[in-house]
């Protein structure tokens, strides 16, 4: 326990109360970049499998259904529900939609958690126990960030993607989805929902932890300050893929050296916090 004639450890105590929870920002700005290319997958493969003109996708779409005085001309003219260039633009449009279904639920379920674990502790955490729980969340996102400087080379292009994987960026329902020989719209919109849904997913239960405690205020800015890392992490590798096309190495080196350091950083802060709770 805090002594109560410490002033200053206190006044140190309150100011980790007001912290911003440093996994959210790192997991956030991880689900950015994996669902990123976790629908340029999608798309890459629609558009380069074999099988993708054979798709059933289109006979959904209302934009794409014929009225029944075009069936007469059906063999002399593709019609928009069968033509190639519908079945793509329906499947991207799938895409879309799956995407937006994914975000909507899991900003639902992961609102949900939130308003539970921090409506219940909002007054009533222990102050030794949020400092713990602070220290812990900054060691989770340096493992994030080491993920990340690993997946730096990969990412630039410099070499493939490797066997071991501690967080996929990528799951296996794009290369699914397109080479079955018939889907239907649905079916595929569900695909990217569930894609996407994933990566979600692993950090779900692994944040509730650091929910206890934590303001409204700061729930919110570190899920934006992750969002607006990660976009600004794809638009530098966008760069650096365009910019250091000779010497992708030397880059992919560089970075993933300078991340690996940020990492060791960030986990010795992270060991502090929690080594300084316990002593108190």
């Amino acid at each position: 326990m805090i002594l109560d004639g410490d002033q200053e450890e206190q006044q140190e105590e309150e100011r980790f109360h007001q912290m911003l929870c440093s996994s959210l920002s790192a997991a956030s700005a991880w689900i950015v970049l994996v669902i990123t290319l976790e629908i340029n997958d999608f798309r890459h493969r629609l558009q380069t499998s074999p099988k993708w003109n054979n798709l059933d996708i289109a006979t959904t779409v209302d934009v794409t259904a014929t009225n029944d005085s075009q069936t007469d001309n059906t063999e002399s003219s593709p019609s928009i529900a069968t033509s190639p260039a519908c079945r793509l633009l329906a499947a991207l449009s799938a895409i879309q939609l799956g995407l937006r279904d994914a975000l909507l639920d899991w900003f639902i379920l992961y609102s949900i958690a939130y308003a539970i674990i921090a409506g219940f502790t909002w007054e009533n955490a222990d102050p030794n126990m949020l400092v713990v729980l602070w220290g812990f969340s900054v060691i989770i996102s340096a493992g994030i960030f080491f993920v990340a400087a690993g997946k730096v080379p990969q990412w630039l292009g410099y070499y493939h993607r490797s066997r071991i994987q501690i967080l996929s960026d990528t799951s296996t329902l794009a290369k699914r989805a397109t080479s079955e020989d018939s889907i239907t719209f649905s079916s595929f919109r569900y695909r990217v929902r569930l894609a996407v849904g994933t990566h979600f997913l692993k950090f779900y239960f692994i944040l509730l932890p650091f929910y206890v405690g934590l303001k409204l205020w700061a729930y919110l800015v570190s899920i934006l300050i992750g969002v607006t890392f990660g976009y600004l992490y794809l638009f530098v590798v966008f760069k650096c893929r365009q910019k250091f096309r000779r010497s992708r190495a030397l880059v992919a080196l560089g970075s993933a050296s300078f991340l690996y350091v940020v990492s060791a950083a960030i986990f010795q802060k992270g060991m502090y916090l929690v080594n300084k709770a316990w002593q108190w």
